[in-house]
């Protein structure tokens, strides 16, 4: 019996006997004695346990700086892509646009090594607090600002094959050379059934909007379908959005003094192209998430996660969240489904095909007596939001036994049975 086959018929129930566990709390506790679940699943470079949060310890030493309003994506195999970001720590203050991150980095979720990509032709400039999209491993970018934040904005698409980092900028059709606005903090959602990309809210730094605009990727066209000059919903910037039914449902953000919540969740109606909104239904245990803004969101089938995020404390000063939220899109429940390993705002989020969740980066709250500091971190975690495939498993079984997988030829992987489809991720 070859390797592979080994590991998917007999070898992996004996490695993984939690399988079937939710909702661990993931809390870091030194009290706790070494043989605890987490200590278990810490031990590995990858878990496949779903609902437990895991960070990963990364092979190489050249790595990504800690940084927030960076974006991560996620390719079709599952490998993440981080783009931009903001870290002043260190730099004097008239090196203050250094501080903004012009690079694209690649993490191999199987080598467990980042690469920084050479980017070519025209890439974007204003990498902070900007929208992205992973489509066809093809990534899009509108919007943005730099340093200092809301002095310059961007209204531009542009779009990077991850294959090969090569960049150029879309020539938009519109009436209007304010459409998109240039703002920042805007989210962004792509409906494949229209081949468009929707672009919602944002900042100009002083004003907050509700406006949404139509880029068609067919024709290259900016349509303004609902004004941003429209004052009827409060405006807000670093919320997240999700496209459901002709729906494109705005989850929590909020301006510099306002946090939005989610008794409410509002939605914007592509048919009627107005704002409406639907009332949620609590955890019956934990109640509603806490308001917020800066989190991260994912949506895996009729479900939205939220990740983390903050909210600004009496004194004005941003809190992070340690916890992940499930939404249903359809009976409108809210879930809680895990505690994070600390509280974290300004970070990213992206998922696999495979219901891998990746969040990377951002600012960690840190108490200490009654105020908070706050450092930012390149932490990458991981948890699986569903029970992985039967391949899946495997081939974390095996990568987690191999001392460095990047030295078995691909040939040799092949004769002990791994799949091509498999070996294929190994390339950086």
């Amino acid at each position: 019996m070859k390797l592979w086959s080994w590991l998917t018929s007999s070898w992996f129930p004996s490695m993984f006997p939690l399988a079937n566990q939710q909702s661990l709390p993931n809390k870091r506790d030194s009290s706790e004695s070494s043989d605890s679940d987490d200590d278990y699943f810490n031990f590995w470079p990858l878990c496949s346990v779903p609902f437990v949060y895991h960070e990963i310890e990364c092979r190489n030493t050249l790595i990504p700086r800690p940084r927030s309003g960076h974006r991560i994506v996620a390719d079709s195999n599952g490998n993440i892509y981080c783009l931009g970001g903001y870290n002043p720590e260190g730099l004097a203050r008239e090196d203050s646009p250094n501080a903004l991150f012009k690079e694209l980095w690649k993490f191999n979720i199987s080598t467990l090594i980042w690469t920084k990509i050479n980017m070519s032709g025209d890439p974007p400039r204003l990498l902070c607090s900007f929208g992205a999209l992973c489509i066809d491993d093809m990534l899009f970018v509108q919007g943005g600002t730099g340093v200092p934040f809301g002095r310059a904005g961007s209204n531009k698409l542009y779009v990077c094959q991850l294959s090969t980092g090569f960049w150029r900028k879309y020539s938009l059709k519109t009436d209007n050379y304010d459409v998109p606005p240039k703002f920042y903090g805007q989210a962004l959602v792509f409906d494949p059934d229209e081949m468009a990309i929707y672009s919602v809210g944002g900042t100009c730094g002083h004003a907050y909007h509700t406006g949404v605009t139509k880029i068609n990727l067919r024709n290259g066209s900016a349509e303004l379908i609902y004004s941003y000059n429209n004052h009827e919903n409060t405006g807000s910037y670093r919320h997240e959005i999700a496209l459901h039914n002709k729906r494109i449902y705005q989850f929590g953000g909020g301006t510099q003094e306002i946090d939005i919540g989610f008794e409410k969740v509002f939605y914007f109606d592509l048919s009627g192209k107005c704002w409406r909104f639907v009332k949620t239904f609590p955890d019956p245990t934990h109640g509603y998430p806490i308001a917020r803004k800066f989190h991260g969101l994912v949506t895996l089938d009729n479900f939205v996660f939220i990740i983390g995020g903050g909210y600004i404390n009496p004194t004005g000063i941003p809190v992070g969240i340690d916890d992940i939220w499930k939404f249903n899109l359809d009976t409108f429940e809210w879930t809680l489904i895990c505690k994070l390993s600390r509280p974290i705002y300004f970070h990213s989020a992206a998922i696999s095909p495979n219901g891998l969740l990746t969040v990377f980066g951002g600012v960690q709250s840190i108490q200490q007596g009654n105020s908070f500091r706050t450092q930012r971190t390149n932490s990458l975690c991981t948890i699986w939001l569903q029970v992985p495939k039967l391949g899946e498993i495997a081939w974390i079984a095996f990568l987690n036994n191999c001392a460095d997988v990047t030295k078995i030829s691909q040939s040799q992987l092949i004769d002990i049975g791994v799949p091509p489809s498999y070996v294929n991720r190994l390339i950086s």
